[in-house]
């Protein structure tokens, strides 16, 4: 999977729970997704709106472990949304 965008939300989290800095350009965040582990596939699911079904998506997660890192990317749109750390900011 290699992501083409970072999301507005991506740069802000990363700001915010990994690095005071700015953010990884394109090249270092497909280096981290090539070296992380996929825990969860990108689905689509049905939600009850109203009386209707509407599809949901969930994104796919990748785990980097050297980091403490979890991505969520939506990978229909090749974009990185979101970034979570257990690490706390280093």
């Amino acid at each position: 999977m290699m992501i083409m965008h970072l999301s507005k939300h991506f740069r802000q989290r990363w700001r915010a729970r990994v690095s005071l800095g700015d953010p990884p350009c394109l090249d270092e965040v497909n280096e981290i997704l090539r070296r992380s582990v996929r825990i969860r596939n990108q689905i689509r699911l049905w939600k009850m709106r109203g009386r209707k079904f509407v599809p949901h998506r969930v994104l796919a997660e990748y785990w980097y472990h050297p980091g403490g890192l979890i991505l969520k990317i939506d990978e229909t749109n090749r974009t990185a949304v979101t970034v979570i750390t257990a690490a706390g900011r280093r």
